[in-house]
């Protein structure tokens, strides 16, 4: 590692990062006014799917008529494709199959069929009557699998059908006509590879089963029988070509299951709650998702409330994550999002935000006192999070830290940002053309909750350069900024590593100007710096890195002696040595203080691994990485 002394040359270059760099903000835009004089004067716009190079959604018009919209993020180009109808939730599920838009529609003649359209007024129409007569088939949970669109609707024989489709009238047919249902009481149907999971019934016509399909009637086959897949709202994952989900046997409730497609191959994982008896006295696994290679649940057991729990595939290798909220209650964490390679999940029962790598010491909490926080969406380096009615839908974003967890951030605006909310927050928020469009509803940005989009911005700054140099025992750092305008201040971070930084000075934003920090090298042995540029709204973001270089010398040295188990150090200043043991997180491990020109360490108790051993006096300091084992 870099050591120096007194000795040093008069000037050691650090580095010198020549830039030009801008600070990331963002700003809340309207794109359309839709309802400006109806009930409560909002459209809530829903569903945001993007086909075709177009960004389509639900939203109602003065009228109140919820109908299909369209846009390319104009107001010029923002339209309403579906024809008046006197339903007022006359279209509720859209789909985006083949750079089509397919849903459901009521258009006061046909009832409730299945409708298509391109994203024009002209190419928007009735694409079958399933059900002939203005009673309408209610097609839903819309499905893209195998290469075609799959939905269940009624037909005249009464019950809910599966049906399939190519986008032509001629190629929508039944491939299941008896009554079909949903996995896991989801909106839309399980896939797997090429393959559709539904529940039905149990290959004679009666019970329930677990059945597959690849979008042809032979293709639709019995997988299990006598299994109810679904008794629990919640959803599935896919791990290693084979799905996971909720389902009751009958006998021990609604448990952990796996299927590979075959019979044998379908069996509970593990029945975590043995009591069983049913949804409310049996596991209830919900909100699956796969992360490192294991797959990671909300669900409960004989002891626990609902809590995360983690599983290979096994039973053995199923186990609760961490108790969050003892007893019976549960923290009941909701789906989890991957956000700077760790899970991140807001808590229903505790009402926070969370944060694992899997692991329970490692599972931490973000954020506590969030009214029903649901997180709705991640785009541009920070997780979007609705708060519940309580909190008035209000809208957070989060960095992943608890200072970084706050009321949405906007340049134009101060006042809180709202949009809608529900438990699944399906389709609210979309990212579209480098923006995240979502209902919103900001005074004055918007009247009511309409379409709006957030833009990422730039902050009036420019980062020219920074650089630092080694003056003698003393590190010096520069920086030089331009269009200094709402800047706060300047936080210069340091690191042993490179990795792990710390505080290490606040210097104040004055405008244009060459800024300049001085501080003892001794203070940062490893040498790395890096600024932190956070403006007057609390936005933030980072400079490149930096490094020192520190003269080497021989007058304090530290090895590792694998036959003695020691950290030998050599002291040659004649002064006290203090040391201390670091790991490579820069968690300290030991720490002394020595005049003798040998310092033995012990190591033998000390767990194998990368350590940085860092030694002072106050003639030298020297920072020494090495390998234990």
């Amino acid at each position: 590692m870099k050591t120096y002394t007194r000795n040093t040359l008069k000037c050691l270059m650090l580095a010198a990062v020549i830039i030009s760099y801008t600070v990331n903000a963002q700003t809340l835009e309207v794109v359309k006014e839709i309802n400006t004089t109806g009930a409560g004067s909002s459209s809530y716009p829903s569903d945001f799917t993007v086909a075709n190079n177009k960004l389509f959604f639900i939203a109602g018009d003065n009228s109140g008529t919820h109908g299909l919209w369209v846009t390319t993020g104009t107001e010029a180009s923002t339209q309403m494709l579906t024809p008046v109808s006197a339903s007022f939730f006359a279209i509720q599920d859209i789909v985006a199959y083949n750079n089509k838009i397919y849903f459901a529609y009521n258009d006061d003649v046909n009832g409730n069929e299945l409708w298509v359209s391109d994203g024009t007024v002209a190419g928007t129409n009735l694409l079958k009557d399933l059900y002939p007569g203005s009673t309408g088939s209610f097609p839903e949970a819309f499905t893209v699998a195998n290469g075609k669109l799959l939905f269940m609707a009624s037909n005249v024989d009464g019950a809910r059908r599966l049906y399939a489709s190519d986008g032509t009238p001629a190629g929508t047919t039944v491939i299941k006509n008896t009554s079909v249902g949903l996995l896991n009481g989801m909106t839309d149907f399980a896939v797997l590879n090429s393959d559709m999971y539904f529940n039905s019934d149990n290959g004679t016509g009666v019970g329930t089963g677990l059945w597959k399909t690849d979008g042809t009637l032979t293709g639709t086959v019995l997988v299990k029988p006598d299994i109810n897949p679904g008794v629990f709202p919640g959803n599935y994952a896919v791990l290693d070509n084979k799905i996971y989900f909720s389902c009751d046997d009958g006998t021990s409730g609604s448990e952990l299951w796996v299927s590979d497609g075959t019979a044998v191959g379908t069996h509970m994982v593990i029945n975590l709650r043995a009591d069983g008896g049913g949804v409310f006295f049996s596991g209830a696994p919900q909100n699956l998702m796969v992360y490192n290679s294991k797959i990671y649940f909300t669900a409960s057991d004989d002891t626990h409330g609902a809590e995360l729990f983690v599983t290979d595939g096994t039973a053995a290798g199923t186990q609760m994550v961490k108790d969050i909220v003892p007893g019976a209650v549960g923290s009941v964490p909701n789906k989890a999002v991957l956000f700077n390679g760790l899970l991140y999940f807001t808590c229903a029962g505790s009402q926070d935000l969370w944060k694992s790598d899997g692991t329970e010491p490692n599972t931490q909490l973000v954020k506590t006192g969030l009214n029903a926080p649901i997180i709705a969406a991640v785009w541009n380096g920070k997780i979007y999070i609705i708060l519940g009615n309580g909190a008035n839908n209000a809208v957070w974003q989060s960095d992943g830290s608890t200072a970084g967890t706050i009321p949405i951030s906007l340049l134009n605006t101060t006042n809180p940002v709202l949009s809608l909310y529900n438990t699944d927050n399906k389709f609210l928020f979309e990212e579209y053309n480098g923006a995240l469009y979502l209902c919103a509803n900001n005074v004055p940005v918007t009247v009511g909750f309409e379409p709006a989009k957030i833009m990422s911005g730039v902050l009036p700054l420019h980062l020219i350069s920074f650089a630092g140099v080694t003056n003698q025992e003393t590190d010096v750092l520069t920086w030089t900024t331009e269009n200094e305008i709402n800047m706060a201040h300047f936080i210069i971070q340091q690191s042993i590593n490179g990795v792990a930084f710390s505080f290490a000075a606040k210097v104040q934003a004055t405008g244009n100007s060459v800024y300049k920090y001085t501080q003892s090298a001794a203070l940062n042995t490893g040498g790395f710096y890096r600024l932190q540029m956070v403006d007057i709204n609390g936005q933030f973001t980072y400079s490149p890195i930096i490094k020192l270089k520190h003269k080497i010398s021989s007058a304090l040295s530290a090895r590792y002696n694998m036959t003695t188990k020691q950290i030998i150090v050599r002291n040659n200043t004649l002064h006290n040595c203090d040391w201390k043991l670091f790991t490579v997180n820069g968690s300290l491990i030991k720490q002394g203080t020595s005049n003798n020109v040998i310092i033995n360490i012990n190591a033998a108790d000390i767990a194998a691994g990368t350590y940085i051993v860092v030694c002072k006096t106050s003639e030298a300091t020297t920072a020494e990485r090495m390998v234990i084992f």
